[in-house]
């Protein structure tokens, strides 16, 4: 134990483009308060992950704290002759999550608001908005592969929702974002501080 000590972490010795990633991945964590610590001797039990591995514990579980772990393995579907796909997955205990769960908790409802972020700007902003939809109660979805605001309101139209929020790198640098009714097609600009207040009012 005394020799990996004084050895030197992973992440001083990350290549550029990694380093980046592994930044990225940090700043999105911090954008919607989930906290996390930083464990460069972090092991995992398959030689096929590439990047970021993590772990999700509880405090509320004593020593058997883990309730699900993984990470990025992007390179295993080329290792399994098919072409080149990014990829991430998890294990999760579900007896520790039932362990979780509050009194009553009720099925998933399908969800009613879309946020449609796209861009540099755009799509940090629409996650913080989603996460803060969610926490108030509001069933909110989005998508992260779409990459254009066609993709992204095609999903929309597949998932039937109620309302999208549009925010591309034009509305972030104007503080705004654009509701589109998804049943009426009709659109209007809401400062982005607004957005949760106006997505409640419109389905009271």
């Amino acid at each position: 134990m005394e020799n990996t000590q004084r050895a030197p972490s992973i992440i001083e010795l990350l290549p550029d483009s990694s380093g980046s990633h592994f930044q990225n991945v940090l700043s999105g964590l911090k954008d919607i308060a989930i906290p996390f610590t930083i464990n460069p001797r972090l092991v995992r039990g398959l030689d096929y992950y590439s990047r970021t591995t993590f772990e999700i514990t509880s405090p509320h579980l004593g020593a058997q704290s883990t309730i699900g772990a993984g990470g990025r393995y992007d390179t295993l579907v080329e290792l399994l002759q098919g072409p080149p796909t990014p990829a991430v997955g998890f294990a999760v205990g579900l007896e520790r999550v039932s362990l979780l769960l509050p009194e009553g908790a009720s099925k998933p409802t399908s969800p009613i608001v879309f946020l449609a972020g796209f861009g540099t700007h755009g799509k940090p902003i629409a996650s913080k908005i989603l996460h803060v939809l969610r926490q108030k109660g509001i069933s909110a979805e989005t998508d992260h592969k779409a990459t254009n605001l066609k993709g992204l309101l095609r999903s929309a139209d597949k998932l039937s929702v109620k309302i999208s929020i549009i925010i591309g790198d034009d509305e972030a640098q104007a503080g705004m974002a654009i509701l589109r009714n998804m049943e009426t097609k009709e659109q209007e600009s809401v400062p982005l501080e607004e957005i949760p207040h106006k997505v409640i009012g419109f389905f009271q």
